[in-house]
């Protein structure tokens, strides 16, 4: 509780968010299925996900786009 207050006074002052929103793209179709939030400062590599593709319909690696 009062480590998330924390983060709201930083973000507030510096007036940028600590998380990034991006995009996962299926490495096998390539496809941009999914959205979700990292944290740039202590994540600055490329994220990756073993998540369901749709459009494959199996299980595939997704990776965060440019």
């Amino acid at each position: 509780m009062i480590h998330a207050m924390f983060v709201e006074i930083i973000e507030s002052l510096c007036g940028e968010t600590m998380k990034k929103k991006i995009i996962l793209a299926c490495t096998k179709c390539f496809n941009r299925n999914y959205t979700t939030n990292k944290n740039q400062a202590t994540s600055p590599e490329r994220l990756t996900m073993k998540k369901f593709c749709k459009h494959c319909n199996e299980h595939v690696e997704h990776r965060e786009t440019k």
